[in-house]
């Protein structure tokens, strides 16, 4: 699934060089971040519950934290969010618009062994969830 995003991610990021500039209002991604949004992404990546998730979360291969020190250790960095965006099926059918529309926000973050990890988190309703931890920092 990383995979895929991924992709889309580097597709999404080639079509905004390609259209360097020209592209119009119209075809401007759609869905982006605005700072409400950034500020609600902040508050649930640093709310306990996430908090706890980051504190038990372990990849595979990956040693597990002593409890105390994995209360400690995991956090989210919310000071650097990315906004992660992905092409639209209008895109792909080769349809005139919006090329791409918001995936997730990832935000770094670090699991409670200190490993790196990326929350990743999406609009829910009128708010926003964490809906993956990803190993790696890297978005």
């Amino acid at each position: 699934m990383k995979r895929t995003f991924l992709g889309a991610t580097i597709l999404a990021l080639g079509l905004s060089l390609a259209l360097g500039g020209q592209a119009s209002a119209a075809d401007a991604p759609s869905g982006a971040p605005t700072a409400a949004d950034l500020a609600a992404v902040s508050t649930v990546v640093t709310s306990d519950a996430t908090t706890q998730r980051l504190a038990n979360a372990v990849f595979p291969g990956a040693a597990k934290a002593d409890t105390a020190i994995a209360a400690r250790t995991a956090k989210a960095d919310p000071r650097t969010p990315v906004a992660v965006y992905q092409p639209t099926a209008a895109f792909i059918a080769g349809a005139p618009g919006a090329p791409a529309e918001l995936a997730y926000v990832a935000v770094p973050a670090t699991l409670g062994n200190g490993n790196a990890a990326t929350l990743w988190s999406q609009r829910e309703g009128s708010g926003w969830s964490v809906f993956n931890v990803a190993s790696g920092d890297i978005e």
